[in-house]
């Protein structure tokens, strides 16, 4: 995708370095995501490497985040916006007012489906799964809305979906060489042969 928006820049005359900053923040963003995942997962789930370390319910950390994510979303506003978009809040129409609720309440369910996504899949499970996520967009956009699908797009999806199907087998595989290796400790230890 970012391949495809570099080309359409560079066709209708736009600067080159615009897109290669705009593909730095969203690889950026995309590592900021994985940090963020794997450290919620290291929260909700437990691990041999932090056995002492309490563990939270998705919306128990939910709630201990929200906090810092609204107030990072304040100053950020406030720094590249200014106080304008809280004057207009006064002047919205009744529409708009049920858009932004309705905004807010889709966003408060999928940040708590997202932690119960981390907490059941994993950290790396669950970004797959949000990649996936990107493969239904386009299907969706392309079936409902007419949008031509590209060789690139349909690249970057089979890739997406080679890595889903690598990252499962070799999740699989490890889950067995495990369960062997716990069978094969209980069968030769001396509690085990003298019952």
């Amino acid at each position: 995708i970012s391949c495809e928006g570099l080309r359409n820049l560079t066709l209708e005359g736009h600067s080159s370095s615009l897109a290669l900053l705009g593909m730095t923040l969203g690889i950026g963003a995309l590592f900021a995501r994985s940090i963020r995942s794997v450290l919620m997962d290291c929260q909700m789930n437990q691990y041999e490497s932090d056995q002492d370390c309490p563990k939270l319910s998705p919306t128990k950390l939910l709630a201990l985040t929200s906090p810092a994510v609204f107030f990072f979303g304040l100053v950020l506003t406030l720094v590249l916006e200014g106080l304008e978009p809280f004057f207009q809040i006064r002047q919205m129409s009744v529409e708009a007012a049920t858009m932004l609720a309705c905004s807010a309440v889709s966003a408060v369910f999928l940040s708590i489906m997202g932690m119960c996504l981390i907490k059941m899949l994993g950290a790396a499970a669950a970004q797959i799964a949000g990649k996936v996520n990107i493969l239904m967009t386009v299907a969706v956009s392309s079936s409902f809305m007419g949008e031509r699908l590209t060789l690139p797009f349909m690249v970057g999806a089979a890739m997406v979906l080679l890595g889903a199907s690598v990252f499962e087998r070799a999740k699989e595989s490890s889950l067995e060489s495990s369960a062997k290796r716990s069978w094969k400790k209980m069968a030769s230890s001396p509690t085990y042969n003298t019952v």
